[in-house]
């Protein structure tokens, strides 16, 4: 049995669909919906256009490329375990997959569909390289866990800093106030003088 590639947009059907002649995916009007990494692997390269990811299978290089997408930061060399969040899709994505040097394009129905295709696209975990075995589906997991984690400390740091600055803010004017109540009682005191 093979290990299958996913789709890199969950619920979004590409346009034409996926069929055994496929070399090239394009998903239109996809503008902010997450792109998901489609098997595990290393970031090849990353610009506000594109991201390839560089898969070791199988004693093989190939390359995802995807196109008219915004990366959420991930650098070259970063580990990519399947479906992990990669970017933003822009208006609209393509997505293909070469060898290394970027000149052959393949079938992507033998890497979605390995078991049941023709093509000779069988991905043994055995021979994934020990580079796409340091990103592992455990750790995306704890990744996946600690993200909500991560992101609630975030807001409550924002959401202390916010309760600071007006507390600040309620200092500042109360103490205008007080300045302000100070110089009229002094007034009435020279008045009354």
């Amino acid at each position: 049995m093979g290990i299958n590639f996913s789709t890199p947009i969950v619920g979004k059907q590409p346009q034409p669909a996926l069929s055994q002649t496929s070399t090239i995916l394009n998903y239109k009007d996809v503008e902010g919906l997450d792109v998901l990494s489609p098997f595990q692997g290393t970031i090849y390269t990353s610009n506000n256009n594109e991201i390839t990811i560089l898969h070791n299978f199988n004693n093989k290089e190939y390359l995802s490329k995807f196109t008219g997408i915004s990366p959420i930061g991930l650098t070259g060399g970063s580990g990519t375990p399947q479906g992990t969040k990669i970017g933003k899709a822009k208006k609209d994505l393509t997505f293909t997959i070469t060898n290394k040097d970027g000149n052959q394009s393949f079938n992507l129905y033998n890497f979605f569909y390995p078991d049941q295709s023709q093509g000779n696209i069988k991905i043994d975990p055995s021979a994934l390289s020990a580079n796409t075995q340091s990103a592992t589906t455990k750790d995306y997991k704890a990744y996946r866990f600690m993200e909500p984690l991560i992101t609630a400390a975030s807001n409550a740091g924002k959401l202390a800093a916010d309760k600071l600055n007006q507390a600040s803010q309620s200092l500042a004017e109360d103490k205008l106030k007080t300045d302000l109540l100070k110089e009229e009682i002094n007034r009435i005191k020279n008045l009354m003088s």
